[in-house]
């Protein structure tokens, strides 16, 4: 089981920056589900404040370089094309799809090389 869904309870609440922590812990060597995103911004409590946080996080997770949004295919993990502002129109799409309940569906996410390496420091520390 994910840490994501044992470390903290549900309706617990943790700032942005407690989330991308969180984050980039849960993904230092594997890739995150669209469902851990949602986990970690709403811990079970999905509203519009916390739709609003999930996005929140989303961007900043791709603005600051932190994470790149793909699918699993053929190759593995293949990155979304374009930038930023595209991945954060197309993720909102997708969980707008799925209700906002994606339950092992939708995209993934995998830290860029950058970001493991911040994160396996943070590990080793």
């Amino acid at each position: 089981m994910s840490s994501l869904r044992v470390a903290r309870g549900k309706g617990c609440t943790l700032n942005d920056d407690e989330i991308v922590a969180e984050l980039m812990s849960e993904a230092s060597g594997d890739w995150l589900m669209a469902h851990d995103i949602v986990w970690a911004s709403t811990r079970g409590v999905l509203d519009e404040s916390t739709k609003r946080t999930t996005l929140r996080i989303l961007g900043r997770l791709f603005r600051e370089g932190v994470m790149v949004p793909g699918d699993l295919g053929v190759t593995g993990f293949e990155d979304w094309p374009g930038g930023p502002i595209e991945w954060l129109r197309r993720s909102e799409a997708d969980l707008n799809r799925l209700r906002w309940k994606p339950m092992g569906a939708g995209f993934w996410l995998r830290l860029t090389d950058d970001a493991e390496a911040v994160a396996r420091k943070r590990r080793e520390s």
